[in-house]
């Protein structure tokens, strides 16, 4: 990526990985409140299509507003 260095990398990995926690502590936090355990019955056990979207739900608007906002100037 044009633009892209170690410093980007690093900011970019640091508020990803802290965004991935904090959107499946919300998601579970969502689901406690509802009463269910699993959001889907197609794969039991894995916690349904939440469980594995819930980071990339934070993450990808972070990842493209840092791209868009930090990375374009």
């Amino acid at each position: 990526m044009p633009g892209m260095n170690w410093i980007h990398a690093t900011i970019l990995g640091v508020a990803l990985g802290i965004s991935a926690v904090i959107g499946d502590l919300i998601e579970s936090l969502f689901k406690r409140e509802v009463g269910v355990k699993d959001s889907g019955k197609l794969f039991p056990g894995i916690g349904g299509i939440l469980d594995l979207l819930d980071s990339l739900l934070f993450n990808a608007p972070i990842m493209y507003l840092y791209l868009r906002h930090v990375l374009t100037k």
